[in-house]
């Protein structure tokens, strides 16, 4: 089971990093287990990894499949607003590089 494999690397003080949630979350939404891959994403949150357009793209597609459809709407503000957030970001980053901040 992929949960069991992510908790192993941690039980090896290996940090999973978003290949690794990735990895689990596709093969939670694969088998069925929509609530896991969320938890997933929930986790990446609570350990300040920002789930990636892979991570939450795989989730999309599941809630869409399985008739979740609010759930996937969610999941599309949430993923315009990372990436909103992260435009912003690299904009004031570039700016203060070029000594325009």
């Amino acid at each position: 089971d992929a949960l069991e494999v992510l908790g192993s690397l941690e039980s090896q003080q290996v940090i999973p990093g978003q290949v690794s949630f990735g990895a689990a979350a596709e093969a939670c939404t694969s088998s069925a287990r929509l609530d896991k891959a969320m938890e997933l994403v929930q986790t990446m949150r609570l350990r300040r990894l920002q789930p990636n357009a892979v991570v939450m793209s795989t989730c999309i597609s599941a809630s869409a499949r399985d008739s979740q459809w609010q759930l996937g709407l969610g999941l599309v503000d949430d993923l315009r607003w990372s990436l909103q957030h992260e435009r912003r970001c690299r904009k004031a980053f570039a700016g203060a590089f070029n000594g325009n901040a």
